[in-house]
């Protein structure tokens, strides 16, 4: 009786390599790239919204406005 189980890295991974030269480590999907490399645009989209709930406020309410000039 053996079990066959599979490893995570013996999944197939992406094909295409990180902004560092690295490849990408991540699992690929049918069409040999990982969701973030078949997607860019979906990638920069979730970056967005989630970059948008790290920020407490914004920068434009921490400056106090500057005064009017005389002329």
């Amino acid at each position: 009786m053996s079990l066959s189980v599979v490893s995570h890295t013996l999944a197939p991974r992406c094909r295409t390599q990180t902004k560092a030269g690295k490849p990408c480590r991540a699992a690929a999907t049918s069409g040999g790239l990982c969701f973030f490399h078949a997607n860019p645009n979906k990638a920069y989209e979730l970056g967005r919204i989630g970059g948008r709930r790290n920020r407490r406020a914004s920068a434009a309410e921490d400056v106090d406005p500057l005064p009017k000039l005389d002329k």
